[in-house]
C-alpha cells in the first residue's frame, strides 16, 4: 500500500520504507506525460466535429456502394444525413443506392433533394433522366440530359440517354446520328449497338440490324443480350440454323442460366425441333427436380405450344418431388380446367383435390 506524506514530500511504498518524489527516474515522468498526451488525443477523436462523423459515413458508404453491398451503404448514407440533411451527395449516393436496388420511387425522392440543394450533381441529374425516361416522360428526361450536356457535351452516358429519349420519341434519324458518332469515337459498349439495332427495327431493315448486331457481338463476345437479339433477327429472315448456333453459344457462356436455357427450348419448339427442346427441358428438371417455379416454367412452356400431355407429365412428376406444394397443385388444377382433351388427367382430379 501506498501512502504518501503531503507535508515531506515523501511517499510510502510499505511500511519502514520511503522514497521522495525526485527519486523516480525521468522515464516514468515522461511516460505519464506521454499517456496523457494519448489521452487527451483520442478523446479529441472521438468527439469530432458533427461534419468530421458526416464526413466519415458518408466514405464508408462510399465504399461499400463500390463493394456492391448496397443495403450497408444505405445505412451509412442515411447516417450522414442524420447529421446534415442538406449533405447533397449523401442524398445522390442515396439515390443511387436506391435506384441499384430498383427502387424507383425513393430513388426519386433521393435524387430530387439531391440536385435541389446542388444542381451541379450531374450524375444524379443523369439517373434523374433515366428515371423520367422509364415513365416515359420524354420531355423532363431531355430537360434533364439538356442540363448535363450543357456541362460537358461530350459525356458519352449523357449521349446515350438521349438518343434513348429520342427513339422513344421515334426520331430514329437523330438517335442513329449520335449513335454512329459514338462509335466512331470508340464507344463500343453493347447499348450503342442495342439502341442502334433498335432505330434500325424500327425502319424495318432486318438485314442492317444483323449487321449492326454482328458488330456488337465482335466488340462484346459474351454479351447475351447483342447474341439473343441477334437470334431474334435471325429468326425473322428465316435463318433458323444461325439462330440456334446463337442460343448454342448463349447456353456455353451461361450454362446455369435458367431462363436463357427456357429461351432456347421455346425457340427449339417453334421452329420443329421438339427432341432438342425436350432434352434442355429434361435437363433443367433433373438438375433440380423438386425445384416448384421452374418445373412450372417447363410444364407452362409446353402447355403454351400445345404439348398438353408433356404439360400434365411435368407437373405429376414434380408433385411427386414436392407433394405438399401448393403452387404445384394450383398449377395442375390449371392444366386440368383447361386440358379438354385429356381424360386421363381430368380423372386424376381426385388423388389432388
Amino acid at each position: 500500500m501506498i501512502r504518501a506524506n503531503p507535508l515531506q514530500g515523501q511517499v510510502s511504498m510499505r511500511p519502514g520504507l520511503t522514497r521522495h518524489w525526485r527519486d523516480f527516474p525521468n522515464m516514468n515522468k515522461r511516460t505519464i506525460i506521454v499517456l496523457f498526451a494519448l489521452g487527451i488525443a483520442c478523446f479529441l477523436l472521438a468527439c469530432g466535429s458533427p461534419e468530421q462523423k458526416r464526413d466519415k459515413f458518408f466514405k464508408k458508404g462510399v465504399s461499400l456502394y463500390e463493394q456492391g453491398d448496397y443495403i450497408k451503404a444505405r445505412l451509412e448514407f442515411k447516417n450522414a444525413l442524420q447529421i446534415d440533411l442538406k449533405y447533397a451527395k449523401a442524398w445522390h449516393m442515396l439515390g443511387m443506392v436506391e435506384f441499384r436496388a430498383g427502387k424507383s420511387k425513393e430513388a426519386f425522392k433521393a435524387l430530387s433533394k439531391a440536385v435541389d440543394l446542388d444542381p451541379t450533381l450531374l450524375n444524379a441529374q443523369l439517373t434523374l433522366a433515366k428515371l423520367y425516361l422509364s415513365i416515359k416522360n420524354t420531355a423532363k428526361a431531355m430537360e434533364k440530359i439538356s442540363l448535363v450536356l450543357n456541362e460537358q457535351p461530350d459525356d458519352p452516358a449523357a449521349l446515350l440517354v438521349k438518343s434513348a429519349v429520342l427513339l422513344a420519341e421515334k426520331d430514329d434519324e437523330s438517335a442513329k446520328s449520335i449513335l454512329h458518332a459514338l462509335l466512331k469515337k470508340g464507344l463500343t459498349q453493347p447499348d450503342v449497338y442495342i439502341m442502334l439495332a433498335a432505330a434500325y427495327t424500327n425502319e424495318n431493315k432486318p438485314e442492317i440490324v444483323k449487321k449492326v448486331l454482328h458488330d456488337g457481338i465482335a466488340a462484346n463476345p459474351n454479351s447475351i443480350v447483342l447474341k439473343r437479339l441477334l437470334a431474334d433477327t435471325l429468326i425473322v429472315l428465316g435463318d433458323l440454323k444461325g439462330a440456334t448456333r446463337q442460343y448454342e453459344e448463349i447456353i456455353a457462356i451461361q450454362p446455369d442460366n435458367i431462363d436463357s436455357q427456357l429461351k432456347f427450348a421455346e425457340f427449339c419448339l417453334t421452329s420443329n425441333q421438339p427432341d432438342k427442346a425436350e432434352v434442355i427441358l429434361n435437363r433443367i428438371a433433373e438438375a433440380d427436380p423438386g425445384h416448384v417455379g421452374k418445373r412450372i416454367a417447363i410444364a407452362r412452356l409446353y402447355f403454351n405450344n400445345n404439348l398438353m400431355e408433356k404439360a400434365g407429365e411435368e407437373l405429376h412428376d414434380a408433385l411427386s418431388h414436392n407433394p405438399g406444394s401448393f403452387k404445384l397443385r394450383f398449377a395442375l388444377s390449371e392444366y386440368l380446367t383447361n386440358d379438354s382433351t385429356s381424360i386421363t388427367a381430368r380423372s386424376a382430379t381426385t388423388s389432388i383435390t
